[in-house]
């Protein structure tokens, strides 16, 4: 008795990689759509595949792909929620990665919801700091700034990327956006100052303005003083 447990449980551990094994045509017919373009049935195949075998290691890599099937398909919302489905169930496998990229860029670019987007690459750094892709995350932070018009923290994001990964391949780009933020911050003073110094000049009356004014002032007191005598 006590053998057959120990085979029952032993046959019950080892099911699911023999359910893969059997199955993974499917999962390969599904990723060979998909390379094809035909979006719209690689995703009928993945999710088929997700219904037998739900928390494999292929599993998460399926419901990333299904992501990407609807952004090819500019299904933007079921992209979104397919890759929420894996950071929520998968955070440990290395697709979550991926998954939070591809929402950071979803959020910006196709949403225009910068704020989301921020979320999105912030998680990458905090969750997965040794990720090859927390450069790209931290150079999107820059990003998202500048397009929310917030300069101070664009140049903060972009002076914190070019510290922190000086071998990055974006590092020339980091540094050009960098100085034209810069630049135009630097003309935007300069324009203030000069728009202020032009008021202050003309709520000051200039010396000419003074002086026909002081002129025009002695000659009505002349005139006053002659009226006055010829009484």
């Amino acid at each position: 008795m006590k053998r057959f447990m120990i085979a029952f449980v032993v046959t019950m551990m080892l099911a699911p990689i023999f359910l893969a094994a059997e199955d993974i045509l499917l999962y390969r017919e599904a990723k060979l759509l998909q390379r094809e373009k035909q979006y719209t049935e690689a995703i009928s195949a993945y999710k088929k595949f997700l219904e037998k075998f739900p928390a494999i290691q292929e599993s998460s890599e399926a419901h990333y792909n299904i992501g990407v099937c609807y952004v090819r398909l500019k299904d933007y919302d079921n992209a979104i929620n397919e890759f929420n489905v894996l950071v929520k169930e998968f955070p440990e496998k290395k697709k979550a990665v991926d998954a939070y990229m591809q929402l950071g860029s979803l959020y910006s670019s196709k949403k225009k919801q910068y704020p989301e987007a921020l979320q999105m690459y912030k998680t990458v750094l905090e969750k997965y700091p040794d990720s090859p892709k927390s450069a790209d995350a931290q150079f999107a932070i820059g990003g998202c700034y500048e397009k929310m018009k917030d300069k101070d923290n664009a140049i903060a994001a972009y002076k914190k990327f070019i510290e922190t990964y000086p071998d990055s391949k974006k590092i020339e780009r980091a540094q050009e956006k960098l100085s034209k933020i810069q630049a135009q911050n630097i003309k935007k003073s300069s324009s203030q100052k000069k728009g202020k110094s032009i008021k202050k000049s003309k709520d000051v009356p200039s010396k000419k303005v003074r002086e026909s004014k002081s002129s025009a002032d002695a000659e009505n007191r002349e005139e006053a003083c002659l009226e006055e005598s010829e009484e």
